[in-house]
């Protein structure tokens, strides 16, 4: 007697469930990790975005300064007077970098950066010319980048 299956057997269907399994489990590795890369690039590009928006402005507001009242010459401190104290630079209590000009207060950091070890140095060459000197680190949820950067008052 000869018989002629119709349909799949229990075998197929196993090995073709097996092989279905394995192509999503590949696919959603592969997704996975994309998206993983995808998310570490952003943060790395927030902290980035944050130490620039920072130095522009430190440089912008010193370069427009007339004095830098403290720190004094040679001493370094984690917040800057300009101006007699019209213009401050300093961490709130969420480790956010502040600026207040004209009794105005603006955060320069995003809520999910915070800034770590603030470092202004006030130094020569002279009083009439003063150089300031920032340095802090910008840290993520993962990600930690360092930033310096110095600028001479007119």
């Amino acid at each position: 007697m000869s018989y002629k299956n119709k349909g799949t057997t229990i075998i197929e269907m196993i090995i073709y469930s097996a092989l279905l399994v394995t192509i999503m489990v590949a696919l959603y590795s592969f997704y996975s990790q994309i998206t993983i890369q995808r998310v570490n690039q952003l943060a790395r590009a927030e902290i980035y975005t944050n130490g620039q928006r920072i130095l522009f402005d430190f440089h912008q507001t010193v370069k427009k300064a007339n004095s830098v009242n403290y720190p004094t010459i040679g001493e370094s401190d984690d917040y800057l007077f300009l101006n007699a104290g019209a213009t401050t630079y300093q961490l709130d209590d969420d480790n956010a970098l502040e600026k207040t000009e004209d009794g105005q207060t603006f955060k320069l950091t995003d809520s999910l950066v915070q800034v770590k070890n603030l470092t202004f140095t006030h130094f020569g060459p002279s009083a009439n010319h003063p150089t300031v000197k920032i340095s802090f680190d910008l840290t993520g949820r993962t990600y930690s980048y360092h930033f310096q950067s110095a600028t001479t008052l007119p």
